[in-house]
C-alpha cells in the first residue's frame, strides 16, 4: 500500500513537473513571436515614414523587456530565498 502511493507521488510530481516546463517553453515561444510582430511592425512604421512612431514603439519594447526580466530576477531570488532547507536532526 506504502509503495503504491509512493509511486503514485513520484508520477504526480513528473507530471506537474512535465507541464510546467510545457508552459515555460510555450510561453517563450509566444513572446519571441510576439517580439518578431512588433519588430516588424516597427519596420512598417519606419518604412512609411514615422520613423518617430516606429522609435517610440522601439524604446516601449526594450524597456517593457527589460523591466520584465529585472522583476523575474527578482522574483525568482525571493523564491529561492523562501524555499525551506532541508535540516537533519543529529541527536
Amino acid at each position: 500500500m506504502a509503495e503504491k502511493e509512493q509511486n503514485h507521488r513520484i508520477d504526480a510530481t513528473k507530471r506537474r513537473d512535465s507541464s510546467e516546463h510545457t508552459l515555460a517553453s510555450r510561453g517563450q515561444i509566444f513572446a519571441l513571436i510576439s517580439l518578431v510582430l512588433i519588430l516588424l511592425f516597427c519596420v512598417f512604421l519606419a518604412f512609411i515614414g514615422s520613423t518617430s512612431g516606429a522609435v517610440t514603439v522601439a524604446c516601449t519594447l526594450v524597456v517593457s523587456i527589460v523591466a520584465v526580466f529585472i522583476t523575474g530576477q527578482k522574483s525568482s531570488s525571493r523564491n529561492t530565498k523562501n524555499q525551506p532547507q532541508d535540516k537533519t536532526d543529529t541527536k
